[in-house]
């Protein structure tokens, strides 16, 4: 009897000792076992994870840093602005015509050295020429392009440092052709402007007395043509047989002279 009490107790004793082991060394794993850690490696494992947190912490910190630094120098770079009038130009001696801007003050607030012009012109025989021409002919309430007798198309674009920009006001257009244009009292003058938002016709336009300079304002830059509607003029050229829909155009020392449609040939 005594015997059987006494191993009772012994049985409780080490289950009690057991559950404090475990209870301070560490909890049982996921199968049940017992996991024993020393507090010396409790300790040294907690630091190592602190240590990695607060290198963590430390990293995001630095990187918050460096980005409020950026944003910093960024707010301290000033743009120069330089609201004086400009002039920018485009002058190919290897074309027959030349493009002067003139900028009011306040509309190319930027420094000039900045400013540059760029022009393309839209040759005939390109399907964008046919497709300009006819949308002329249509802003200008013409039925076809047959009643247009002159027609150049030029791709006009104001950049700084390389990207295109847009005046902030109306500026002045100046082109200057070679060759004097044949206009008289039965046809008109127009400038047809493709825009972005639609087609705009110009027709404030200024002649010079010897009919080879035309001034006009536009206050945006895209395909930009000058169109003259009437009765085309008398012209002993050489014809380069092109018969299309869209005209004829006709030669003179090289130079393309545009004449799109003229009555009579075939």
């Amino acid at each position: 009897m005594l015997l059987v009490v006494s191993m009772i107790l012994s049985s409780v004793r080490f289950d009690y000792i057991g559950d404090v082991f475990a209870a301070d060394a560490g909890a049982t794993s996921e199968t049940g076992e017992i996991t024993i850690s020393t507090p010396g490696e409790a300790e040294k494992s907690e630091a190592i994870l602190e240590g990695e947190e607060a290198a963590g912490k430390n990293q995001t910190e630095l990187v918050v840093d460096e980005e409020r630094e950026n944003e910093e120098e960024s707010e301290n770079v000033e743009e120069v602005v330089d609201d004086s009038a400009k002039v920018l130009v485009v002058d190919d001696p290897s074309t027959d015509y030349s493009i002067t801007i003139n900028a009011p003050e306040g509309s190319l607030p930027y420094p000039e050295e900045e400013l540059s012009v760029t022009s393309r012109e839209i040759l005939p025989g390109t399907d964008g020429y046919n497709m300009y021409l006819n949308c002329a002919a249509s802003a200008l309430n013409q039925e076809d392009a047959e009643t247009i007798s002159f027609a150049r198309f030029f791709d006009i674009e104001i950049l700084r440092n390389g990207e295109k920009i847009e005046p902030s006001l109306p500026v002045e257009v100046k082109i200057e052709y070679d060759d004097a244009l044949s206009v008289s009292e039965e046809s008109d003058l127009s400038i047809v402007h493709f825009a972005e938002d639609g087609v705009e016709v110009i027709d404030d336009v200024d002649l010079s007395s010897n009919a080879s300079e035309l001034t006009y304002e536009q206050d945006s830059f895209s395909v930009t043509a000058t169109i003259i509607v009437g009765e085309p003029p008398e012209f002993d050229g050489i014809n380069t047989a092109d018969n299309s829909s869209n005209g004829n155009s006709y030669y003179e020392q090289g130079r393309p002279y545009f004449l799109v449609a003229q009555k009579g040939q075939n």
